[in-house]
């Protein structure tokens, strides 16, 4: 979930602001709601992409 988005995007800042908005990696979808939805994988992934 959100610990390994953190993982993922060291500043925890940007990791929140990425988590919060659409994201191009994911479509235009919130990554936040993504992991609500149990899409842990879809979203590490794309975080992944950001850092």
């Amino acid at each position: 979930g959100i610990s390994d988005v953190l993982s993922a995007i060291a500043n925890p800042r940007l990791a929140w602001f990425w988590l919060t908005r659409p994201a191009p990696e994911l479509n235009g979808r919130v990554p936040i709601e993504m992991l609500r939805e149990d899409k842990v994988a879809d979203v590490v992934r794309a975080a992944r992409t950001v850092s």
